[in-house]
C-alpha cells in the first residue's frame, strides 16, 4: 500500500536482511574486485562528515501526458534515512522544472535540521550548473533556482553536487510512487517497502568499502 510504514516487526526483518546483504557483499567482494571501481562508485552512497546531512532528489516528467512527480530522501552522515517524501506535481512545464521542484522540496524539508551542514545531490547537470552559478539565472526555472539558493543561504553550510543517475535510484522510485498513487506524503525515520532493498544495497556497499 502506498505510504505504508514498517512496523517494529518489520524493522527487525529489515535489520536481519541488512546483515544478510552485508555478509553477501563481503563474500562477493573478492570475486568482483575487478569490477569494484565501477560498480562501487555507481552504488556507493558516500560518507559525510559528522554533523552533516545529505539530500537526494529526483523529478519525473512524462512529455506525452504532462504527468510529473518528485521524490526526496534525507540521510544522516552514516547513510541512515531521516526522511523520505514523494509528491505529485499538478502544474509542471518540463523535466527540468520537475527536478527543480524536487530540489526545493528537499532543501525546505532539510530545514528541520538547521544546525547541520547540508549536501544536495542532483543528477541533472543543467540544474546543478544553475545552482552553483553566481550569475543571475534567466531561464524558465529561475524562480525555483532563486528559492533554492535563498533557502540554502539560511543553512549552516550548503553545497550542491552532481551525482550519477545510478546513485539516485531511491528518489526515482519515490517519484514513481507519487505517480502511481497520486499522493503526496512525508515519512520520518521509517523506510518504505518500495525502497527498502535499495537502501539495504547502498548501506551494504558503503559499509564494505568504508575506510
Amino acid at each position: 500500500m502506498a505510504g505504508e510504514s514498517i512496523s517494529i516487526e518489520g524493522s527487525v526483518i529489515f535489520l536481519r536482511r541488512y546483515m544478510d546483504s552485508l555478509v553477501q557483499f563481503q563474500r562477493q567482494s573478492a570475486v568482483q574486485n575487478e569490477k569494484s571501481s565501477t560498480t562501487t562508485q555507481d552504488l556507493r552512497w558516500g560518507l559525510l562528515d559528522p554533523g552533516s546531512v545529505k539530500i537526494n532528489t529526483d523529478g519525473a516528467f512524462s512529455p506525452s501526458s504532462g504527468a510529473a512527480s518528485l521524490g526526496v530522501i534525507i540521510r544522516d552522515h552514516l547513510g541512515q534515512p531521516l526522511l523520505t517524501a514523494w509528491r505529485k506535481l499538478f502544474h509542471c512545464r518540463d523535466a527540468e522544472e520537475a527536478e527543480a521542484a524536487a530540489c526545493l522540496d528537499g532543501v525546505r524539508l532539510a530545514g528541520r535540521w538547521p544546525e547541520k551542514n547540508v549536501v544536495l545531490e542532483v543528477d541533472c547537470a543543467a540544474l546543478v550548473d544553475k545552482l552553483q552559478s553566481q550569475e543571475l539565472d534567466r531561464s524558465l526555472v529561475a524562480p525555483l533556482v532563486h528559492d533554492i539558493k535563498e533557502v540554502g543561504r539560511q543553512m549552516n553550510d550548503f553545497q550542491v553536487v552532481k551525482c550519477r543517475r545510478e546513485q539516485n535510484k531511491i528518489t526515482h522510485e519515490l517519484a514513481r510512487l507519487a505517480s502511481r498513487s497520486g499522493q503526496s506524503r512525508v515519512s520520518f525515520s521509517v523506510i518504505l517497502g518500495c525502497v527498502q532493498d535499495l537502501v539495504l544495497s547502498e548501506r551494504a556497499v558503503m559499509d564494505v568499502n568504508a575506510p
